[in-house]
């Protein structure tokens, strides 16, 4: 499989029969292309992370489906086509938004080991998603005794 894989070769049809040219490419100097991706989004601080979203909706609109998300996320200021400042924040919701990534690395947590529960913000139980299991593959070794020990707390509350 992975031999026939190997030798499949991607052309454009304006290339088609010819010599293959590399493709030009120049390094941006101010993107970290060594740290993983993972430990970057977890080394932002809550605001950088949802501004960078906002710069990111700018250039890639959201779908037309992902409405239901939009008007939630409007409702905490992050807005499609604006820029985002959490200090801009009323303080309860810039507090909230500051806890909220804590508590989403413990739901994660919670899914992947296996209690498929968690509780909402209003106190309803609900069947996890399996993108927070999928996420919680990738924290499993690095956070698994100490979150999980959080999780249940946070789910007993």
């Amino acid at each position: 499989m992975h031999k026939i894989q190997a030798g499949y070769k991607v052309t454009p049809l304006s290339q088609w029969g010819k010599a293959p040219e590399p493709v030009p490419f120049k390094v941006d100097p101010t993107v970290d292309m060594k740290t993983p991706p993972k430990a970057q989004v977890e080394g932002m601080s809550v605001g950088a992370y949802f501004a960078y979203a906002a710069e990111v909706m700018k250039l890639q609109p959201p779908h037309l489906t992902d409405e239901p998300i939009i008007a939630q996320m409007k409702r905490i200021g992050i807005e499609r086509g604006k820029d985002f400042d959490i200090d801009q924040l009323d303080p309860t919701v810039k507090k909230g938004l500051e806890s909220a990534k804590e508590d989403a690395l413990a739901l994660i947590v919670i899914d992947f080991f296996g209690a498929g529960l968690i509780r909402d913000a209003v106190g309803k139980t609900q069947r996890a998603e399996a993108g927070l299991n999928r996420v919680g593959r990738g924290n499993a070794g690095r956070h698994g005794g100490r979150e999980l020990e959080r999780c249940q707390r946070l789910c007993d509350t």
